[in-house]
């Protein structure tokens, strides 16, 4: 280990000129303009999902989403399900149903196809925190075993379980 610095008996006084004390005045300006923007917009966010707070509050019912999630989760496919035939329907216009690739009577994985860029991402999210959630069902499987073997194992165990029907809550 090396020996300890001294510090210097006193601290330089600094002054600023006028345009050094322009420039964090004009970013506190624009820091104060974007927060105003964003409660802006979070005030016309909860006026649209005003008459859907029941199904929010459902969906912050599942452990791992919160409200922005649950609202990401409303607002994307949109709150009438009604022009999907079956959930699985609604997997893959998001993007997170697995494709299947059958020849010959043989079943390989396909590949998922490009869907809603917003959504996978807020459900990936969701089952991160599903799994660190204490308490509940999916926490049990982050200290299993092959959790630690297969590294995201219990995430995509819980986006199986939304795939098979978790969507469909939200009607």
């Amino acid at each position: 280990m090396r020996r300890k610095r001294k510090l210097p008996g006193q601290v330089p006084e600094a002054r600023l000129d006028a345009h050094g004390a322009w420039k964090p005045r004009s970013q506190l300006q624009q820091h104060d303009a974007t927060g105003a923007l964003v409660a802006e917009v979070e005030g016309r966010l909860q006026e649209g999902l005003a008459p859907h707070r029941e199904n929010i509050r459902l969906l912050e019912t599942v452990p791992g989403i919160d409200r922005g999630s649950a609202c990401e989760i409303l607002v994307e496919p949109g709150p009438d399900l009604s022009g999907f035939r079956r959930t699985a329907n609604v997997a893959a216009w998001a993007g997170v149903a697995p494709g299947s690739n059958e020849s010959s009577g043989k079943r390989r994985p396909g590949r998922v196809r490009r869907g809603n860029a917003a959504l996978p991402a807020a459900l990936d999210e969701c089952a991160h925190g599903a799994v660190r959630t204490k308490g509940s069902e999916f926490h049990a499987h982050r200290k299993a075993p092959r959790a630690r073997w297969l590294g995201k194992l219990p995430q995509h165990d819980w986006l199986d379980r939304i795939r098979s029907g978790g969507v469909a809550s939200a009607r």
